[in-house]
């Protein structure tokens, strides 16, 4: 691409960008501008004064909480609009929030469609963001196995891992996870459970350099190896409930099925669909 080409492009993207936060923004104001707030509409100030803590407290409805609980997270428009002039970076880890895995399924009260839609994105969502905070940390090894013998197991790097033109697109928590990334925690994880054995270690070392991804992995090591990923399966059952209770198609849902097509293949790949 020539650089008036790039220019054109990135005009073009910035024209896009700002169109569809313009959207959201007048979706979210609605008539906010066109109402007097009095001091019962504590739930509606404390989230338009991006005062988060008393927004979880004053607001009933769950679209307010879910709100709420996405402005504490740093997924509000204020920084949306901050990070569109901005290139990506590595997460940062919210102070005070942890990432959780009820949902509005665990209920026994009735729940409407659209409220089963939002649920069912928003476990699609939490799934690939567990991926990425698990997977995606700028390392990389050329297999999921770790290859040496007993008492000298390693994962080596990729060739050229540690290059100028690797390191430019190898970034820790930047959303694109590569496979030679989620080798490296893999092999890592397998590595560490070999080395814990206390006796037997040969005969399963000998084992992995038979495994195939796909594989379950040997009883030995398997709840060592894919206690990191219990969540994604957590998750990933969820969805599927959820999913269950909707009637899908289109280009809109894409996001969803994509979730578990990655999550599963994700699963597979490293021995723990069990």
């Amino acid at each position: 691409m020539s650089t008036l080409e790039l220019k054109v492009f990135n005009s073009l993207k910035k024209i896009v960008l700002w169109s569809l936060l313009s959207g959201i923004i007048f979706i979210l104001s609605g008539c906010g501008d066109f109402v007097k707030e009095t001091d019962a509409e504590a739930c509606d100030k404390a989230i338009d004064e991006r005062d988060y803590d008393t927004a979880l407290s004053a607001c009933t409805s769950r679209k307010d909480k879910a709100t709420a609980w996405m402005g504490k997270a740093g997924y509000d428009i204020v920084n949306l609009i901050k990070a569109s002039s901005s290139g990506p970076s590595a997460y940062t880890a919210p102070s005070g929030v942890s990432l959780g895995t009820d949902d509005i399924m665990d209920n026994s009260t009735s729940v409407s469609a659209d409220e089963i839609l939002l649920n069912t994105f928003a476990l699609a969502f939490s799934m690939q963001l567990y991926q990425v905070i698990t997977y995606d940390n700028a390392t990389t090894a050329s297999s999921i196995v770790p290859s040496g013998n007993v008492g000298g197991l390693t994962c080596p790097e990729v060739s050229g891992a540690d290059g100028t033109e690797a390191q430019a697109m190898l970034k820790a928590m930047d959303g694109h996870l590569w496979t030679t990334e989620r080798n490296a925690v893999q092999c890592k994880l397998m590595k560490n459970a070999v080395d814990s054995l206390s006796s037997g270690q040969a005969a399963l070392v000998n084992e992995l350099q038979n495994w195939s991804e796909g594989d379950a992995l040997p009883d030995a090591i398997s709840e060592t190896v894919c206690d990191p990923v219990e969540k994604l399966v957590e998750y990933l059952s969820k969805l599927t409930i959820s999913v269950d209770k909707l009637t899908l198609s289109g280009d809109n849902t894409k996001a969803i099925t994509d979730a578990q097509t990655s999550t599963n293949t994700l699963l597979t790949k490293i021995g723990c669909n069990e």
